[in-house]
């Protein structure tokens, strides 16, 4: 997976940075050229977080991303509890707090992980159905019969297991609080009612709501608005800090210094709504392909598809050209160049044109295109599901391999810029 990648595509000043710096590594240290021919990644997309702020503040509906939003997931593991008796475990080890790997090893994980919750939590039920069903006529099976159901224990043990992995997430699920979050974010990407989405963070102040999750909506507001309202500014600071201690001045500040809290800006526009229009952030939820079939990674938010994942899908379309306008509006610029071998052995770049595409490193007919992601600033889980549907859907012809600084969701993210007074304030 290593040598020359024929096509370069990126956007931010993070993206722009890694790009120069491998370049000129590249040229400093030259590649035999063997290594540039074998190489097996096709492009290469740099994203920087920075373009798209927006979408790790938006809660994550997917099994996975909420498992990671409730109790976390850590190199790969997340806390678990377990309910029932396990093969093997002592009566002293039930109920013990522990952690259990996630991945696709487990069959059930890897339906479920890139589903929406909604869409688990019937299946769960349903494969729990089915398996009492199963147990209750044991009696009446033959011998062969039952040597099928022995077989299939390990089976219902990683169901169990999964089972009591989905139980804090659907404590949290079931309460209002959780709806009330999602709507509010909703409001606010569609920029549906202003004045009742800060009315209702300003609410959220008073009842003494997690302050990650007022934080959250804060941001998510300064980014589709183009700062905070400039009626409320200074009145949702000044909440803020009466409400969970003016040892989160720190905290704010740090927001505004990175570009996530933002004053608004006399006679300054906001980028969002045409992003919004041209991309198409915004599908209808009552969209008839999507009950049924999903066609889009919309249906993985509830009707929001991801900034970044959008300009991933524009890259491996017509390329960002035809949005450029639109484009020119985020932070940091673009480009997509073509790291070109030549005869001689040296590695020209070449600004990437639609018509020399079939010099562009492609995939040979029939063979997936592999693109390599590069998310610098971190990414999110259902993110990451998100690709996975771009990859699956008919007539894709694209894996993905991703690259990151860090798996991120908005609550991590933000803890990265409160101070360690605020910090131990709040757990106190």
């Amino acid at each position: 997976m290593y040598g020359l990648i024929p096509r370069l595509q990126g956007m931010g000043p993070a993206a722009k940075a890694v790009m120069e710096m491998a370049v000129r590594m590249r040229r400093e240290a030259p590649l035999p050229a063997a290594a540039a021919v074998a190489c097996r990644i096709h492009r290469a997309v740099l994203l920087d977080r920075e373009v798209d702020p927006a979408t790790p503040m938006v809660t994550q509906i997917t099994f996975e991303g909420l498992i990671d939003e409730v109790t976390g997931i850590k190199h790969g593991s997340a806390p678990y509890t377990p309910s029932r008796r396990e093969a093997g475990a002592s009566d002293a080890a039930r109920g013990r707090p522990g952690s259990t790997l996630l991945n696709s090893s487990d069959p059930f994980y890897k339906e479920f992980r890139d589903l929406p919750y909604y869409i688990t939590s019937q299946r769960l039920q349903q494969y729990a159905r089915d398996a009492r069903k199963e147990y209750a006529e044991l009696g009446s099976k033959d011998l062969s019969e039952l040597k099928s159901f022995v077989k299939g224990l390990p089976k219902l043990l990683l169901l169990d297991r999964l089972s009591d992995l989905a139980v804090p997430v659907a404590e949290v699920v079931k309460e209002q609080a959780f709806h009330d979050q999602l709507k509010a974010e909703q409001d606010i990407l569609e920029s549906y009612d202003t004045e009742g989405s800060v009315a209702y963070i300003q609410g959220q102040m008073w009842r003494g709501a997690d302050p990650l999750l007022v934080l959250r909506l804060l941001c998510l507001l300064s980014w589709t608005a183009g700062g905070l309202p400039k009626k409320h500014g200074d009145s949702l600071r000044s909440e803020f800090l009466a409400a969970y201690g003016h040892q989160h001045l720190l905290t704010l500040t740090n927001l505004e210094r990175a570009g996530l809290l933002r004053p608004h800006q006399a006679g300054g526009r906001t980028q969002y709504p045409s992003l919004r229009k041209a991309l198409r952030l915004i599908v209808p939820e009552q969209d008839p392909q999507l009950p049924c079939s999903p066609a889009d990674v919309s249906y993985l938010y509830k009707g929001y598809a991801p900034l970044s994942i959008r300009l991933v899908e524009a890259a491996l379309g017509s390329s960002w050209g035809p949005l450029s306008e639109v484009l020119a509006q985020l932070p940091g610029g673009q480009f997509d160049v073509l790291q070109v071998l030549e005869p001689s052995g040296q590695v020209v770049d070449k600004t990437f044109k639609p018509s020399n595409n079939a010099a562009a490193g492609a995939a040979a007919a029939g063979e997936p295109e592999t693109v390599l992601l590069v998310m610098l600033g971190g990414i999110t889980f259902s993110e990451i599901s998100a690709l996975r549907f771009l990859s699956s859907r008919p007539g894709s012809n694209v894996r993905f391999l991703v690259l990151t600084t860090k798996i991120v969701n908005g609550r991590t993210l933000l803890e990265s810029f409160i101070d360690p007074p605020a910090k131990s304030t709040r757990k106190a």
